[in-house]
């Protein structure tokens, strides 16, 4: 890719095309809430739940995962290999890596501002460069963002789940209405990802409440509690409280909102998870609130893991940061900030600060 419009034009087809796939993975889902598919009946008359048919149903949608993944990572490839043209034109700037596009997008831009400085380059193409790169950016964090979506609808660790649960727990009526909730909440998470393939600009929505919170809260709660890592099952649990209501109503980024929830949940499950490692058995726990404090809203993420005190060092373009920088950028793009703070003998806390009414 050499232009910015290039770029664009090839994403565009590349959804296009993601498109298709997306019918594929709805009719593969749907799957999951044909009873008389899901349970058979044993020789004693009780109605199970049939693994074979999860099985086979996962082995379909994981095909299509991994091509849409396979996709967007095109894109992402088109979005590093158009920056670094537009760079080449001007200058040699390797400041920041570029490899996986995880990086501080404000950091990126002022680094750049600062090179470009000292070369002599017309004020007009200048700011013509910084205003593609400032897009590019923006591009990269709408991909990463419908990349997001597909690690929420992603049925693998739900189907492990499934194939670990013993023969009572599959007539067990409180373990399938569990099970097929969470294959429920999972598909709404894919309905999710097909509206923002058909407007991948900002598609922002008014909301007094958040209350549209609850069963993406719910989806985690379900996923914490068998979170793995290294092949090791952890238990961790989550309590939040999103009752706030508003006077008016509050414009909104809902996608990105959810994808910066996301991403700290996540992110708090590797402090636990380190913290676990380095000191020992714990109990483990997330905590979110959501508050209005003067004008701002503010959604606090706490959790009992590992302290860390060189807070700079979580900004640093690094993958094991990934979680934290890809939250700012997206908080940023939703006029927001985000804070990292270490709370002493306590754990870690994340604060994400948007404008209200």
């Amino acid at each position: 890719m050499d232009t910015l419009q290039e770029c664009k034009n090839s994403i565009k087809e590349c959804l296009e095309e993601i498109s298709n796939e997306v019918n594929i993975l709805k009719e593969n889902y749907s799957r999951y809430f044909i009873f008389d598919v899901i349970f058979s009946t044993e020789s004693t008359g009780k109605t199970r739940l049939n693994r074979q048919i999860f099985n086979e149903n996962n082995e379909k949608i994981q095909v299509s995962i991994k091509l849409l993944n396979e996709k967007l990572d095109n894109s992402l490839e088109d979005i590093r290999m158009t920056i670094r043209s537009l760079l080449s034109q001007y200058n040699d700037f390797n400041k920041v890596d570029l490899i996986n596009l995880i990086f501080d997008d404000n950091n990126f831009i002022e680094l750049l501002q600062m090179d470009l400085e000292n070369q002599v380059i017309p004020s007009e193409k200048r700011s013509e460069l910084l205003k593609e790169l400032r897009e590019l950016t923006s591009l990269k964090n709408k991909i990463f963002n419908l990349k997001y979506y597909i690690s929420m609808f992603n049925s693998d660790n739900l189907n492990k789940h499934l194939n670990r649960l013993g023969i009572d727990d599959l007539i067990n009526s409180r373990m399938i209405f569990e099970l097929i909730n969470n294959y429920g909440l999972q598909a709404q998470e894919l309905e999710k990802f097909e509206q923002e393939i058909k407007n991948l600009d900002a598609n922002i929505e008014k909301s007094k409440s958040f209350k549209f919170l609850e069963d993406l809260l719910e989806h985690h709660v379900g996923r914490t509690n068998n979170y793995s890592y290294a092949g090791v099952r952890y238990k961790i649990s989550i309590d939040y409280n999103n009752e706030l209501t508003l006077k008016k109503e509050l414009p909104l980024k809902r996608a990105y909102l959810e994808n910066i929830i996301s991403n700290l949940i996540e992110q708090s499950c590797m402090d636990v998870v380190k913290k676990e490692l380095k000191k020992g058995k714990i109990q483990k726990f997330i905590d979110i609130n959501i508050e209005k404090k003067k004008s701002f809203i503010q959604i606090i993420i706490k959790n009992n893991g590992y302290e860390v005190n060189n807070i700079h060092s979580l900004y640093l373009s690094d993958t094991n940061n990934r979680y934290i920088i890809e939250a700012r950028n997206l908080a940023r793009e939703m006029g927001g900030t985000l804070e990292v703070s270490t709370l002493p003998s306590e754990g870690m806390q994340y604060l994400l600060e948007i404008k209200g009414k």
